[in-house]
């Protein structure tokens, strides 16, 4: 049983959750009302007198020190030597081609990247997502929170894990579309920059139908076609392997020089390299090195990753946004 006021407290958090647990509207009027304080009924413990303890104790006449004090540090300020901006500048040009972590970022590097376009909410929010963190239903039952289902909000039958979300449930089809675009958007700036003419969906049809590649970057005659795919951990082989053998089959090839020929675009030589990033923001390595082999840098690689990364946070919230009960 509580016997001090902290304990009291606690008891009350305890039983507050545990309402919160068996019946979610009792619980909201009990924290609109304050009611929630006075959760736990029983005896705190304290003697009688301890009110008038307590006001005898600080009421008392304050007792001063009159020990001499000791001078440990000269309180001079004038030894205080001030920085001047040449030092700040010598320091920043030694450290510029450093690198201080593990992660072998040079201060240089760190200027190039946006830092607006990531606030500190969400680089926590990112550093989750990277380690599978973000709340779920089967992550509570994990972790104890039991008396729930663990099956999907959105009625998929299926459980309620961060894969799913991010990956096949329907309440997120929208934004999942929306993050794969984004990244085949910024792709094709890039390569645009490079001197590409970068061809966005262009329709190739075939005998039985037609396909759609997400990219076509052609260069002195050459045509490289680039498909990107957001996909769940583990997966990076597989479908690195189905996109391989399906724009590899002669038919698909001769049907997307065909389209660029219909436009006036010669190419005679064409290769497919595609763009697989998981949803957690990590690049595959064939596609890391593809991409890096069609002229452009690393940091841009990175800025990839940080956008299926946000796209994917984007993703967590409509889920979360659509299925609030």
């Amino acid at each position: 049983m509580p016997v001090n006021r902290k304990q009291i407290r606690r008891a009350n958090y305890a039983a507050i959750q545990t309402l919160y647990h068996q019946r979610r509207k009792d619980a909201a009027s009990a924290v609109l009302d304050g009611s929630w304080k006075d959760l736990y009924k029983g005896n705190c413990g304290l003697p009688p007198d301890a009110e008038q303890y307590w006001k005898q104790v600080l009421s008392a006449p304050k007792h001063v020190d009159s020990r001499p004090s000791r001078v440990i540090v000269p309180s001079d300020w004038s030894l205080i030597e001030p920085i001047t901006g040449e030092e700040v500048g010598r320091t920043v040009r030694s450290m510029g081609n450093s690198s201080p972590g593990l992660d072998k970022l040079t201060p240089r590097m760190l200027r190039r990247f946006n830092a607006n376009r990531l606030l500190l909410t969400s680089a926590w929010r990112s550093s989750k997502l990277r380690c599978n963190l973000l709340r779920t239903r089967v992550r509570s039952v994990r972790h104890g929170h039991g008396g729930q289902t663990i099956l999907c909000r959105g009625n998929c039958g299926q459980p309620d894990s961060l894969v799913h979300i991010l990956q096949s449930c329907w309440i997120t089809h929208d934004a999942r579309c929306a993050r794969h675009n984004r990244v085949a958007r910024e792709l094709a700036k890039r390569l645009r920059r490079l001197g590409y003419t970068v061809f966005e969906e262009l329709r190739a049809p075939t005998s039985t139908s037609f396909i759609k590649p997400d990219l076509i970057a052609v260069r002195e005659r050459r045509a490289t076609v680039i498909d990107v795919s957001i996909v769940s951990d583990g997966r990076g082989v597989t479908v690195w392997n189905e996109k391989k053998q399906k724009y590899g089959a002669d038919e698909f090839s001769l049907a997307i020089i065909s389209a660029l020929r219909a436009i006036g675009c010669d190419v005679d030589f064409l290769v497919h390299q595609p763009m697989i990033i998981s949803y957690r923001g990590i690049c595959f390595p064939q596609s890391a090195k593809a991409v890096i082999g069609l002229g452009l840098s690393k940091v841009t690689v990175s800025d990839l990753c940080l956008l299926a990364i946000v796209g994917s946070l984007c993703t967590y919230d409509t889920f979360m946004r659509g299925t609030w009960r």
